[in-house]
């Protein structure tokens, strides 16, 4: 496991906190059920873009579920 802590993160500028949440998908959504999400890009671009140990902590961020990516994708069936 990767220890953040140790290292310094050069895409933390990259990562404005802004965008549509989950939640607000699930309103425009209301008559429809979430079937899967997970979120990636948590250090602000996406994981082809990060250095070796970034797109490493990237894997383990999604391997545990976090929900704290920058980006979203989720499957939904109408209800």
């Amino acid at each position: 496991m990767i220890n953040l802590e140790q290292i310094s993160n050069p895409y933390q500028s990259l990562v404005p906190f802004s965008g549509i949440s989950k939640n607000f998908i699930e309103k425009a959504l209301q008559n429809n059920k979430l079937i899967s999400y997970r979120t990636y890009a948590f250090f602000g671009t996406l994981k082809s873009n990060l250095d070796l140990i970034y797109q490493q902590k990237e894997q383990e961020l999604i391997e545990n579920n976090d929900v704290y990516g920058r980006n979203f994708i989720s499957a939904w069936i109408k209800e």
